[in-house]
């Protein structure tokens, strides 16, 4: 597969891990991706070409956000990249009582964490920490 955005991004193996990640937790939950075809410094390329290529795979919208501008619950499927440092997670599927546990879970360099429309979650980071969230719209309609 060529690579949809030119040179300096992704490659299709990249990608095609990517979009398969995102079909196999929308609608059912989240999930973490230990990227077997990238590595932590592919993720700090270029965002816009990230979400570029990841669209026309999952013929779905794909737009760069900032993190702390994402809203939870979440209207859309959003996916964050962990490029330096670590976060922490708490996650509440919808529809869970207020007294129900969140799942919990902590995010390191070079790993991707998808999280379900929906979904409540809040996250705590160091200083020293950096991510990039995509932000995946509903499928397109013919």
């Amino acid at each position: 597969m060529p690579n949809p955005y030119g040179s300096g991004g992704l490659d299709g193996h990249q990608l095609q891990e990517l979009a398969v990640f995102v079909r196999a937790h929308s609608g059912k939950g989240a999930g973490i991706l230990w990227p077997e075809h990238a590595a932590p410094q592919d993720w700090r390329g270029r965002p816009d070409g990230l979400a570029a290529g990841l669209a026309l795979l999952l013929d779905r919208p794909v737009a760069a956000a900032s993190c702390a501008a994402v809203p939870f619950p979440n209207p859309d499927d959003v996916l964050v990249f962990q490029l330096r440092g670590s976060s922490g997670w708490q996650l509440t599927p919808p529809g869970t009582r207020a007294e129900a546990s969140p799942r919990k879970l902590r995010l390191r360099t070079g790993e991707a964490l998808f999280v379900p429309r929906g979904y409540f979650a809040q996250s705590e980071q160091t200083d020293s920490s950096r991510r990039l969230c995509l932000v995946v719209g509903a499928a397109r309609t013919a």
